[in-house]
């Protein structure tokens, strides 16, 4: 298995991946919502008051400060174009902007989206009934799966946990890697920082959706007592656990004059490059660092 140049990016960037599925399924789930209000439902009969479905258009929308593609749904009413109200909103809001994702991440820690919807809501002028609709047909599936998924059909080998720090919220997250190699968000628990309650609480989510605590695993944490503390009670004191190497490397170079730096972080990243323990141990040429 490789080892973790950055956990903290790397966890971010799996959270990241969920946020932003749970928002295209939104994006989505609010276009269908208001072609159903505008064309009532699909292949039904249609009275004049009604418009008709007339395909789709390339769009885009914003989504963590990017334009990224859609398919724009159409609609006409009396052979003129009817604008979509969502799609119009999204075109100056960003659905996966740091206070949507905060409520969105403060949701599946607590299964409550009120804040959620409520945010897009205001921040669309979109009604919230209908975000609430359009939430419920995919996102809130999207994002609850995180913190409900069977967990049991896996072979773990190795769990990453940090906290990830979005707008005024902050979130302890649980990173897992299976036999194949594959990472997947274990689940994660609302919290100011590696809280030991906390990452009890995680602790007791993951063991009660069938993670396996029989076999020995590879644990990567930064420093804090309190995830040492709650591996030793829920997995035993056996466990490996490895200090994050960007951790670690941040806290020598506190230590260190600046000048000394650059050949630092050179000798630091060269026993990464290296396969055997002959070579890893062997004293590096060149520079000093007093």
């Amino acid at each position: 298995m490789k080892i973790i140049k950055n956990r903290i990016e790397e966890i971010r960037e799996h959270v990241n991946s969920g946020m932003r599925e749970a928002a295209l399924k939104l994006i989505y789930g609010l276009f269908t919502q208001e072609l159903q209000e505008l064309c009532g439902a699909k292949h039904s009969r249609k009275g004049e008051e009604l418009a008709t479905r007339a395909g789709s258009d390339p769009g885009s929308v914003f989504l963590s400060g990017q334009r990224i593609a859609v398919k724009k749904p159409r609609a006409k009413l009396g052979g003129k174009e009817v604008e979509l109200e969502s799609y119009g909103a999204l075109q100056s809001f960003d659905l996966l902007c740091d206070k949507v994702m905060a409520h969105m991440l403060s949701g599946v820690s607590t299964r409550n989206y009120d804040g959620l919807l409520d945010e897009v809501a205001g921040s669309t002028g979109l009604k919230k009934s209908s975000v609430s609709k359009a939430f419920k047909k995919g996102s809130q599936e999207q994002l609850d799966k995180i913190n409900s998924r069977d967990l049991s059909k896996h072979h773990w080998v190795s769990m990453m946990i940090d906290a990830v720090h979005i707008g005024d919220y902050a979130v302890v997250v649980a990173l897992g890697v299976n036999d194949k190699g594959k990472k997947h968000i274990l689940g994660l628990k609302q919290g100011a920082t590696e809280d030991w309650q906390v990452v009890r609480d995680l602790f007791r989510n993951l063991v009660d959706r069938g993670f396996k605590t029989q076999h020995s695993l590879l644990f990567v944490i930064d420093g804090a007592k309190a995830l040492r503390k709650a591996i030793n009670k829920y997995f035993g004191k056996e466990q490996a656990i490895q200090r994050c190497s960007l951790h670690k490397q941040r806290n020598i170079m506190q230590y260190l004059d600046k000048k000394h730096h650059m050949e630092f972080q050179r000798r630091w990243r060269k026993p990464r490059t290296m396969k055997t323990l002959l070579k890893t141990t062997k004293p590096l040429s060149a520079g000093s660092v007093n």
